[in-house]
């Protein structure tokens, strides 16, 4: 969980994607992070819009890093609430992740079929920030999903039928 975290939050200081049209003006850009777009249109100022998409992912990265510190405090009042925080934090990173992936991906197709006509041309290149993005969102869920595993007990003496089997009078337990 702590490497899925630093994933996102590496993926947040990073650029996502970049994407250009070309057409009867020259051709432009815009890269996009977590944070802002930026366009490089001629003629224009170079514009730096700011999205603060970054601030929920951050967010959700920080509890899973908090989730799994409470996955290591020995107290077993606690292990509910880890594994409670756990899946609501790589439940909310994951869903984030996934939101703003399928944007970029609509966006492209949107953009595709809108310049789609001769003369002009929509690219998109898919960035290491996207990636890592996506990578932390997995392996933070991977991660949580392990935290669920039950951990075995030293009184526990149920077999792994599941049913328990008392002992019997006079008969010698082992342990």
């Amino acid at each position: 969980m702590v490497l899925g975290a630093a994933l996102t939050a590496v993926a947040s200081l990073n650029d996502l994607y970049t994407s250009g049209h070309e057409g009867p003006a020259p051709f432009a850009t815009q890269t996009v992070s977590l944070w802002g777009a930026k366009s490089d249109a001629v003629g224009d100022p170079d514009v730096t819009t700011v999205m603060n998409a970054g601030v929920p992912v951050l967010l959700a990265a920080a509890v899973m890093v908090v989730a799994a510190v409470l996955t290591l405090v020995p107290a077993p009042r606690t292990i509910g609430t880890a594994r409670t925080t756990t899946m609501i934090a790589a439940g909310g990173l994951v869903g984030l992740v996934l939101a703003f992936v399928v944007g970029v991906l609509h966006e492209e197709e949107l953009m595709s079929s809108a310049y789609d006509m001769p003369g002009h041309t929509y690219r998109m290149s898919y960035l290491p920030g996207l990636y890592l993005l996506a990578a932390g969102g997995l392996v933070g869920l991977i991660g949580a999903v392990l935290v669920q595993r039950r951990q075995p007990t030293d009184d526990d003496h149920t077999p792994p039928s599941g049913t328990a089997v008392p002992a019997e009078a006079g008969e010698h337990q082992r342990d």
